[in-house]
């Protein structure tokens, strides 16, 4: 699974408990979270708090616009 990180500006701790939480869920199916195009304060985020090792990282977002095929709120439905 991967989390476009694209338009992300900001993450705090909330959100980095949300991506581990996520990360935990999805070990038992053997799923494997991926965050794609990280910007510079969350891969800081993830270095000072040990957990970059754990979320493999994609530089770029992933191919299409997913916004664009009717989630326009960034929510799939």
């Amino acid at each position: 699974m991967v989390i476009d990180c694209s338009r992300v500006t900001f993450c705090d701790s909330s959100a980095l408990n949300a991506l581990l939480r996520a990360r935990h869920a999805a070990q038992p199916t053997g799923t494997v979270i991926r965050i794609a195009a990280p910007n510079r304060q969350l891969q800081q985020l993830l270095e000072m708090t040990g957990t970059l090792s754990l979320f493999p990282v994609d530089q770029d977002p992933p191919a299409g616009d997913h916004l664009s095929q009717g989630c326009g709120d960034g929510i799939p439905r």
